[in-house]
């Protein structure tokens, strides 16, 4: 289980491999790196199956939205948290997606993602969910959905791992 687990994820990497001299690019391009002398490294980040939008995280609390149809220019830069962000997941069912940070929180938003080509993504914030304490300047480590319901899973640096219903 754990071997094809293992395989699985590095061809995974292995094919959006090709990708990463893209997403410095969008990542100069949104101002995290190379328009300053001290760039900020990325935290997390997803790819779309689509292979069309992509969700960056950063340690300057930045969530910075690509949609690849529109533009190598970031569509959308969120800055709701306060400290770095540590995790970002995406919903395989609903459209949603969230944002792990050291602040010690959850931010849940709508990220509409439209076939028309026309309409650009829908991105609301939807709720601020809170229950790690922050431990040695660290809080939530890292998010993630349930398979088919909408319930968040998040592993924060004080030991604990907190499900949002």
């Amino acid at each position: 289980m754990w071997l094809l687990f293992f395989f699985g994820c590095l061809f995974t990497l292995v094919g959006v491999g090709n990708f990463f001299p893209q997403c410095r690019m969008f990542v100069q391009s949104a101002g995290m790196a190379g328009a300053s002398p001290n760039p900020v490294p990325l935290t997390c980040l997803f790819f779309f199956p689509t292979g069309d939008n992509v969700i960056c995280g950063s340690y300057d609390s930045r969530l910075t939205w690509f949609d690849l149809d529109l533009s190598t220019k970031p569509y959308k830069v969120l800055r709701h948290h306060k400290k770095a962000l540590r995790g970002v997941a995406y919903h395989r069912s609903y459209p949603l997606f969230a944002s792990a940070s050291d602040d010690g929180s959850v931010i849940v938003c709508h990220g509409m993602v439209y076939n028309d080509l026309l309409q650009n993504p829908l991105i609301v914030p939807v709720k601020v969910l809170k229950g790690h304490a922050i431990t040695h300047d660290l809080g939530v480590l890292d998010v993630a959905f349930h398979p088919t319901q909408p319930w968040v899973f998040s592993s924060g640096a004080d030991g604990t791992v907190r499900l949002f219903t």
